[in-house]
């Protein structure tokens, strides 16, 4: 909305607090014990006044934006818990030890991720790793046929983080999207090839850039005719009754400004039943 951009703007500029997520309900009931605020966006979200340390030690909880726990928890509220999951850029974690958190004793996560460091970095965020494979391993060599769930949480500018990460307003550049939208579509492809199905594929950017979001998904959608959007905003709502959401299409954008987390968007598609 042009009538907000002066205050998205301002938002950007102000310096977020340290948001936790509490992913078993153990952990939740410790931050509550302890006090902490609970965030407005995300049902296990919890707000940090300070240094978080003394709370990293308590098993379930970690630091993650609000917005990147929606995205984790959506489609874990969607997707079928018994089948095997994959976090398709699964670096540095934060999403996939959701995920993991979700199919405990029910079904399975895989985790693929090109950059050793990052893959480190995901098995050091896992609370059970060894059940779990960190494969250092790009998403466009999926195997086909193979997924329950796809959580595809795409490179892209990152422009949703400006308020965590200010010097991208120098280190961004118009020259960058065209080789990272390349990447996006390429990545959906192998998404949708490689989802059984049936199949729940999650599209994620931190981007409130259109060519990186809406843009891609219209794309998809006319690339593969057995990909299907589904309405997203109801399972936010179910999520986070509260979350004031745009409810006249069915991908979710969320807003500093708005929502107090960074600018993730989200599209929900699903593959048909016969192939």
């Amino acid at each position: 909305r042009p009538s907000e951009l002066s205050e998205l703007l301002a938002a950007n500029n102000l310096t977020p607090v340290v948001n936790l997520i509490a992913i078993t309900t153990t952990a939740v009931a410790e931050l509550e014990a302890l006090g902490l605020e609970r965030g407005t966006a995300s049902p296990n979200g919890f707000l940090c006044i300070g240094n978080p340390l003394e709370y990293l030690s308590i098993p379930g909880v970690r630091v993650q934006d609000q917005g990147s726990q929606l995205v984790a928890l959506a489609i874990s509220k969607v997707a079928d818990k018994a089948g095997t999951w994959l976090d398709m850029c699964s670096g540095p974690g934060g999403k996939a030890a959701v995920l993991e958190h979700a199919v405990s004793g029910t079904g399975n996560l895989v985790c693929y991720e090109p950059h050793v460091k990052r893959a480190k970095l995901v098995t050091s965020a896992l609370k059970d790793p060894e059940s779990t494979p960190v494969l250092v391993k790009r998403g466009q060599d999926a195997p086909e046929s193979s997924f329950a769930a796809i959580l595809l949480d795409a490179p892209c500018a990152g422009l949703g983080s400006l308020r965590r990460k200010p010097e991208s307003r120098w280190t961004k550049t118009p020259e960058q999207l065209p080789s990272l939208t390349k990447l996006q579509a390429e990545l959906i492809d192998a998404a949708v090839l490689a989802l059984e199905p049936g199949g729940m594929l999650m599209y994620a950017t931190c981007s409130p850039l259109v060519i990186e979001t809406n843009a891609q998904i219209r794309a998809a959608l006319d690339r593969h005719a057995n990909m299907s959007l589904v309405d997203l905003v109801p399972v936010l709502q179910e999520l986070s009754p509260g979350l004031e959401l745009n409810t006249t299409r069915k991908t979710v954008q969320l807003w500093p400004h708005r929502h107090g987390t960074d600018a993730m968007f989200m599209a929900l598609l699903k593959k048909d039943e016969g192939n």
